[in-house]
């Protein structure tokens, strides 16, 4: 029996409860995510490029672009807990057929600390990426 302890919206049982791993490699999803800044996805270099050029000009400006070299640089705009950030988004076409998004984040000159605004930057621009391959209708199934 589990006694459960109130603590504003959690429960104590919840804070002990082992949570599932979300947006891991799965059998019919459609990336393998290595990290909160890098994903592999099972789709061809050319569509990638196409989505993140879209994803990455989403409320920012693209400050370089270069498909040969497979980078995006852009800069994000300020918010309450940053004064922006210096994307890099590496596209690397792997020997399979997928491709692999890496950002880097990097602060701007006049920010000491970070809070936490980087990973949640680039959470954005995957979320933004993922509906930009929903929209090509770029799905498991028909990038094989």
């Amino acid at each position: 029996m589990i006694k459960a302890i109130v603590l504003g919206t959690l429960t104590a049982a919840s804070l002990f409860t082992p949570v599932m791993a979300r947006d891991k490699k799965e059998a019919n999803s459609l990336f393998e995510k290595k990290s909160d800044k890098e994903r592999i996805y099972k789709v061809p270099l050319e569509t990638m490029w196409k989505a993140c050029m879209k994803a990455a000009a989403e409320d920012n400006v693209i400050d370089y672009s270069n498909e040969k070299e497979g980078i995006i640089t852009y800069k994000s705009g300020m918010s309450m807990s940053s004064w922006g950030f210096r994307i890099s988004v590496n596209l690397t076409k792997l020997d399979d057929g997928r491709t692999r998004v890496k950002l880097t984040t990097q602060k701007t000159e006049r920010q000491l600390v970070a809070w936490g605004a980087g990973g949640r930057t680039a959470g954005k621009f995957f979320k933004g990426l993922d509906k930009q391959l929903a929209e090509t209708n770029q799905t498991p199934s028909n990038t094989r």
